[in-house]
């Protein structure tokens, strides 16, 4: 596994922008929300209401349709589950192999997120359980892999 696109609604580096990083022969294409979490409010995870699910899913889609653009070249690919509104990103995943998508997922409503994974027919694909939004977790993955090549 050389090129892996990470893929979050949150921000968890602000000191790298989207798109390619590269380390040696290894390549990430990182696509997550620039904005930070200022539409939260409070720099909080965005909260619940049906609203913020949609500007979620906005997110989740503007975001795919950038990684659509480079998918070819993609050899896995790290997906953030949130506490809500993360079903979009996960139906996403449906048409790719479930050895090639890694779920990172908050302990908030894991029954649901598990249950729309299992559904879009990842039942197997790997799953790393993290804090909250992701961040450091998100963050911690993406540096690893760029400088040892491993996910875990």
């Amino acid at each position: 596994m050389q090129r892996v696109a990470f893929i979050t609604y949150n921000q968890f580096d602000g000191s790298f922008k989207n798109g390619w990083h590269r380390r040696g022969e290894r390549s990430v294409f990182l696509l997550q929300n620039t904005r930070g979490d200022e539409w939260a409010g409070d720099g909080a995870e965005i909260g619940d209401s049906s609203a913020q699910i949609r500007v979620r899913h906005e997110e989740i889609r503007i975001l795919w349709i950038e990684l659509l653009s480079v998918l070819l070249t993609i050899d896995h690919i790290v997906v953030y589950v949130g506490q809500r509104g993360s079903e979009m990103a996960i139906e996403l995943t449906a048409k790719l192999p479930s050895d090639s998508v890694t779920f990172v997922l908050c302990a908030c409503n894991s029954e649901d997120k598990a249950a729309f994974i299992r559904r879009a027919g990842h039942g197997s694909s790997r799953k790393v359980w993290c804090e909250c939004g992701g961040h450091l977790t998100m963050e911690n993955m993406f540096h690893r892999f760029l400088k040892h090549g491993v996910l875990e």
